[in-house]
């Protein structure tokens, strides 16, 4: 922002480093706090995520998956900055509830799982709506679960010190 002249404009890092990144003393949010409710969202819009792929290219109403999907993540988004007094197992039901009542065609679709950049996986416009234009060749897209993205690196970390691959910062 400061090469660009945007200077006098906040930047605010979210990481889980104790080194102080674009440290903005007006933000303040504890690492637990944080660390919590980003657990909560990512389990939340991984499954979410999963019932919509596996709704949507069977779907006999074209968008009412999308439809139901994004009501689905903007409960959850109300749930969890505390606007919507419900829990996440509740909220969960009631998705997998929904989902189930979409009118849906039979047979078997096949699948093709979508791996690579995170962000290329989860932005249209990045991957140039291939998932989209997969879906309408009636294929099923899956893509992996944002949780195993963050947690792979602690099951790296743990693996490379058993493997004395990396040293431990004990």
């Amino acid at each position: 922002l400061l090469s660009a002249g945007f200077g006098d404009i906040p930047a605010v890092t979210v990481h889980f480093s104790d080194e102080k990144l674009n440290y903005q003393p007006g933000f303040q949010i504890s690492k637990k706090k944080l660390a919590r409710l980003g657990l909560l969202g990512a389990l939340l819009s991984d499954s979410i995520m999963q019932f919509h792929q596996a709704t949507e290219v069977r779907e006999k109403k074209k968008g009412s998956t999308q439809k139901l999907t994004e009501r689905c993540l903007d409960r959850m988004s109300k749930m969890i900055t505390g606007e919507l007094k419900t829990t996440h197992l509740a909220l969960l039901r009631e998705a997998v509830d929904e989902f189930n009542r979409i009118e849906t065609h039979d047979g078997d679709y096949p699948a093709v799982g979508f791996v690579g950049e995170i962000y290329v996986k989860y932005n249209p416009f990045a991957n140039f709506r291939m998932c989209d234009w997969l879906k309408d060749k009636g294929i099923e897209v899956v893509i992996p679960p944002m949780v195993d993205f963050f947690t792979q690196g602690l099951i790296n970390t743990r693996e490379n010190h058993k493997a004395n691959m990396q040293r431990s910062n004990k």
